[in-house]
């Protein structure tokens, strides 16, 4: 960080991330250079062997030549690394002469290359009849190892070619000049800022026109229709402005998410020392706040409560089909499968429910493995199918419809990720207002999954699915049946904004979401939520913890701990690897050895603590232009529960 300028643009790699290649080559060429000077002792040592003059003459002298060619290699590429190793992740000065120097030893690369050729040439003449072994083997492996090294260079150039890496370079020289007349002339302003908006709108469509083309290739098995090319459109927009005026590469991420963990674990630390704070534990299963409660077992409701959520999971887990069943249970649950399984080729002849089946079942596969799930995982006498459907497509997403006569409810369970198709879905994040009649502006949600929630709506009202479902249960039941929406993951979130949408239809209705995403409603529509939906979070489950607001701030917050960052970036690095910690010191000390750390007891809290390693930035701030949006209805946290120290008892 910043990306390496070269040849006009910009690449995706640090002049500080070729410290390593500069190293496996030299050492590499150090080896080739013992191998050429003991070829050179042995095969032209003993005025005996001179006997071929052409053949020794032209050998030696091709070997010397290449002997000085790995001897340049190897000495570039050791500058290389000592040029790279200066400064720090930030302050790129001391490596200004990195160009320079991956100039010189392309050139040097090219005159490999050129004198292979020739070493190869004098091989095909003498490979018979001249007895040089060894200067031939070894012509012959320095040639295999020139043209193995361009084809790294060339992958290695693909790789981290940026697509607006020319036009990078201009708006930063532009704004650089910018910035430098009106630092000599304060009243010095240019006439608006169209021309600077302007490059910045070429590198962004450059950007977005290169996601887009990604998001193709990535998802190439998706149909090509209008609606997925619009899809491809919003992701590719999405993902551009992310990374928008960030001059950062793959390596920094990796150094930032090194720093920001060890941060974190000294925060964490120090939170639980600072006697001053209301902060216990963390995923303890023990009060983490005078404030925490817990689920009261011996409360008949609660447990009642607790129950529902342990028995409707089993719907949700249902609805991901016969493969995701079997993994987990093995041949027990194969064996069990097959039981509900209907023939492949004469499904109506073979069992009388087949025809039914397949009314009701949309685009199962030929034997209703995935509809088969059910009946193995319930008692088939409790529950009756109304509606299954596995067709999946962008923003429309597989799920079934039963009535259950135990609970006496309608379930209605919606399947998680599990295709591309369902991960473009995930992956359209931005916020959109819920489809609601009349339409409220502050009732936002994530849009993929409100276009699957309303895709969900228009078929089960559209389509009468739960109409024909409170027919049947009227037909075999005077009970009142109330309806259940289940789901998992990108299905959570889909049923919490389902169960929005059919509030009003159907006022006693209850969800259940199952780690839903975290960036899926405003706040206005989480407190309306909390009435009915109930997220189950267990441990530290990323997806309930993932939204476009919270990646923001996981990147201001990166970008902060590299800015705070004053040691290469190889040592830092060398630091998070376990077998190497000797070789690299961490960026920040241990709480017991930071004197202004807020677990030394001083004033300090872990407020000012995190401030102080984590300071807001105007530039950063302004990045996060996405609004906040949150889990829905309340949440039930499942921990893993430890020991408790003495002075929690």
């Amino acid at each position: 960080m910043p990306g390496l300028v070269a040849f006009g643009r910009r690449w995706s790699i640090g002049s500080d991330d070729l410290l390593i290649p500069s190293f496996i080559l030299f050492t590499v060429h150090i080896i080739w250079i013992i191998f050429i000077v003991v070829a050179i002792v042995l095969d032209f040592g003993e005025k005996s062997k001179w006997s071929q003059f052409d053949c020794k003459i032209q050998g030696l002298g091709i070997l010397c030549t290449m002997f000085s060619l790995v001897l340049l290699s190897g000495t570039l590429e050791i500058a290389l690394a000592i040029v790279s190793l200066r400064g720090s992740i930030l302050n790129d000065a001391p490596r200004n002469g990195v160009p320079y120097l991956l100039y010189v030893r392309l050139f040097a690369l090219i005159l490999e290359i050129v004198w292979s050729v020739v070493a190869l040439i004098w091989s095909r003449k003498f490979y018979f009849s001249c007895d040089l072994v060894l200067t031939k083997q070894v012509m012959i492996g320095l040639t295999i190892w020139v043209w193995f090294v361009l084809g790294s260079v060339l992958m290695t150039a693909w790789c981290v070619y940026d697509v607006a890496g020319r036009s990078w370079v201009k708006m930063k020289r532009y704004q650089a000049n910018v910035k430098e007349q009106e630092h000599r002339h304060p009243s010095f302003k240019r006439s608006g800022s169209t021309q600077r908006n302007w490059r910045q709108r070429k590198v962004m469509r450059q950007y977005e026109s290169s996601w887009n083309n990604r998001c193709r290739f990535l998802f190439c098995c998706v149909h090509n229709s209008e609606s997925n090319r619009d899809s491809f459109g919003d992701l590719a927009k999405l993902l551009s402005e992310f990374f928008r005026d960030l001059d950062v590469v793959p390596s920094d991420i990796i150094v930032g998410l090194l720093l920001l963990r060890k941060l974190q674990r000294l925060e964490q630390v120090s939170i639980i020392n600072e006697k001053r704070n209301n902060t216990y534990e963390f995923l303890s299963g023990i009060a983490i706040t005078p404030n925490t409660k817990f689920v009261a077992m011996n409360d008949a409701q609660d447990l009642e409560a607790y129950h529902n959520v342990v028995y409707y999971m089993r719907y949700s887990s249902a609805a991901y089909g016969w493969l995701w069943y079997v993994i987990p249970n093995g041949f027990r649950g194969l064996f069990n499968l097959c039981s509900n399984v209907k023939c492949c080729f004469h499904r109506y002849l073979c069992n009388s429910l087949g025809q039914e089946l397949s009314e009701r079942v949309v685009e199962d596969n030929c034997c209703f493995c995935n509809v088969a799930v059910i009946p193995t995982m319930f008692d088939p006498s409790s529950f009756e199918i109304v509606y299954a459907t596995y067709h999946v497509d962008v923003g429309e997403t597989p799920f079934f419809v039963v009535v259950d006569y135990e609970k006496q409810a309608i379930v209605v369970s919606i399947r998680g990720t599990l295709s591309l198709k369902d991960l473009m879905t995930d992956l359209n994040a931005e916020a959109e207002p819920l489809p609601l009649h009349p339409v409220k502006e502050d009732w936002l949600g994530h849009k993929g999954m409100v276009q699957a929630a309303a895709y969900l709506k228009s078929k089960l009202i559209g389509e009468n699915i739960l109409e024909r479902a409170f027919e049947m249960c009227q037909a075999r039941s005077n009970e009142i049946f109330n309806v259940v929406i289940v789901g998992h993951s990108l299905g959570g979130g889909a049923a919490a904004i389902l169960a929005i949408l059919l509030r009003e239809q159907f006022p006693d209705l209850v969800c259940y979401a199952y780690s839903p995403p975290g960036g899926l409603l405003s706040m206005p529509a989480v407190e309306y939520t909390k009435e009915f939906v109930t997220s189950v979070i267990v441990g530290k489950d990323l997806v309930p913890r993932i939204g476009l607001s919270q990646m923001e701030a996981l990147r201001a917050d990166l970008l902060n701990a590299i800015k705070k960052s004053h040691t290469p970036k190889w040592r830092t690095i060398m630091a998070g690897v376990k077998c190497c910690r000797c070789f690299g010191k961490s960026e920040f000390a241990t709480p017991n050895d930071r004197n202004s750390s807020p677990a030394g007891g001083n004033e300090n809290s872990s407020a000012s603590f995190n401030e102080d390693l984590l300071g807001p930035n105007d530039s950063i701030v302004s990045m996060m232009m996405h609004r906040p949006l949150y889990p829905p209805g309340r949440i039930m946290h499942v921990v893993r529960h430890h020991v408790p120290n003495d002075r929690f008892e």
